[in-house]
């Protein structure tokens, strides 16, 4: 059982090292049992091969190779007092060995005086997306519980993998011609007014978050509804007009990240499913909110229908100048998510709590996060091109 990726790709995932990784910190607020924890998730990763995988240079590709154990111990950190978030952050940090492995592991923080505990897991990012992190995390619940039956799936990420190789290549064609039709040409590289030359090299950056006024929820939720679209279309139109008003009218892109989960037998599978989709629309200024919320998401639809070509696919087609430092045709993401549930593990509570771990994959990254009825945005941007106050 194997995944090929290209070299470049490889390469790119070790550059990224912070930025690619996947974590979830949980505050405890009942403690739960290390041994029956650490056991419970050892199982969880036994089932499922791309868990207890790593990847391998062969040639220009890199396979994987799954292993039949993977040993996880969880590492017991003390924190100092109220240092509890910067440790786990530290611990998140810090980078995964591709080829030696284990690509997961497990952290649990604890204050020196108040003893409070944080259970930091983290995956690189090519294990997992953020839906499959929830479905994990269900399964370590059953199995700590021992309600989860003791057989793996039969269907598994590897296995998708290998369909997708085999589809014709009639559809990745018609795909390609028409992104590249989308984007002839090229969007201009993104220049905001308040940006500042950047460091060759740096990813350090910054995540500040913010709830939304309920009346401003409201807002949202009554346009969508006006024009028969969802609160994501709309805050993706909103972000749209931010960058034109910014670029005076530049013809810029941002990305944001669908599910490629279209197949019934993926709908809980753990594994990579989202796909970058590059919005490149045109703003009519001379049209009111409601027609340009319409012509938005009509736009947004045809794309839609052609989000399954892989980017890398795409970038191929494309090939676009690359720079060093930045993305070679969007620079800015916008993320729409929901809050999954905290997961319960016999008589303890977990909260989920953010971790800021001073890096950025992106320029800029707006998330807007729908938790339990209400609406939190976040912005993560690099720290050497823009100053916080603008944020």
């Amino acid at each position: 059982d194997w995944i090929t990726l290209r070299e470049q790709q490889l390469a790119e995932l070790d550059a990224q090292r912070t930025a690619a990784q996947q974590q979830q910190a949980q505050l405890e607020q009942q403690q739960a049992q290390l041994e029956q924890l650490q056991q419970a998730f050892e199982r969880v990763v036994w089932r499922h091969r791309l868990l207890r995988s790593t990847f391998r240079a062969e040639g220009d590709t890199v396979r994987q190779v799954a292993h039949e154990h993977v040993s996880l111990p969880i590492e017991r950190i003390e924190a100092e007092d109220h240092g509890g978030l910067a440790a786990a952050a530290r611990e998140a940090r810090q980078p995964f060995d591709l080829e030696h492995g284990p690509l997961v592991r497990l952290r649990l923080i604890e204050e020196a005086s108040t003893r409070e505990r944080i259970l930091l897991l983290v995956l690189h990012h090519i294990l997992a997306d953020e839906r499959s992190l929830g479905f994990l995390w269900k399964e370590v619940a059953q199995t700590y519980e021992g309600r989860l039956a003791d057989t793996a799936p039969a269907v598994q990420y590897d296995d998708y993998v290998h369909w997708l190789e085999q589809a014709g290549p009639r559809r990745r064609d018609e795909d390609l011609a028409f992104w590249r039709h989308r984007l002839d040409p090229l969007p201009d590289e993104l220049q905001l007014p308040f940006e500042q030359p950047a460091r060759a090299g740096s990813s350090h950056g910054r995540l500040i978050e913010r709830t939304l006024r309920p009346s401003v929820q409201a807002g949202i939720r009554a346009l969508a509804t006006a024009a028969g679209a969802t609160p994501f279309m709309v805050f993706a139109f909103a972000f749209r007009l931010l960058l034109h008003r910014y670029t005076e009218g530049q013809r810029v892109a941002f990305a944001t990240p669908v599910s490629t989960r279209a197949h019934p037998a993926t709908a809980e599978m753990i594994g990579y499913f989202l796909n970058p989709l590059v919005i490149a629309t045109s703003v009519d200024e001379e049209q009111r909110v409601g027609e340009g919320v319409d012509h938005f998401c009509a736009e947004l639809k045809a794309l839609l229908a052609h989000a399954s070509l892989p980017f890398d696919v795409l970038a191929a087609g494309l090939s676009p100048h690359r720079h060093a430092d930045r993305h070679p045709v969007f620079q800015v993401m916008f993320v729409y998510q929901e809050a999954g549930a905290a997961p319960v593990l016999g008589d303890a509570s977990l909260e989920p709590i953010t971790l800021d771990l001073g890096a950025s994959k992106f320029d800029l990254t707006l998330f807007v996060t729908e938790d339990h009825g209400a609406l939190r945005t976040g912005v993560e941007f690099r720290a050497d091109r823009f100053d916080e106050a603008w944020m």
